[in-house]
Formats: C-alpha cells, structure tokens, sequence
C-alpha cells in the first residue's frame, strides 16, 4: 500500500511513522487498496468512533 503522507479526511500533510495510518474501511481486511483509507490519528480514531470500534470512554479499541 505504500506509505502514506497526506490524510485523506482533513487534508494534513507532511504526516510519518505514527501520525498516519491506514485505516481499514470493510472491517474485513481484505487485500485491496479501495478497502483502505489513509487517515492522520486523529481522524482514523474519529473514524473508528464513528462505526462503533472503540470502548466508551476508556479511548482503547474493543477487544473482538
């Protein structure tokens, strides 16, 4: 997938090693580049809040 520098949500750029991350979009994982989103950290967690992957408030994701 390579390594990602801009999120693709709010538009940040210059973003490397933790600040950026892929974000997976199906929850399945799959092996294929539409499945996947590249996000700064705070708007892959605001994304993961939004379809219900994280615990309340603790800021931890749920334990499949």
């Amino acid at each position: 997938l390579g390594k990602p520098t801009t999120c693709e949500d709010c538009g940040t750029s210059g973003l490397t090693g933790r600040k950026i991350h892929w974000a997976n979009i199906s929850k399945e994982y799959k092996r294929d580049k539409k499945d996947w989103k590249r996000l700064c950290s705070k708007c892959h967690k605001k994304f993961d809040k939004a379809r219900g992957r994280w615990a309340n408030s603790t800021g931890r994701p749920k334990k499949s």
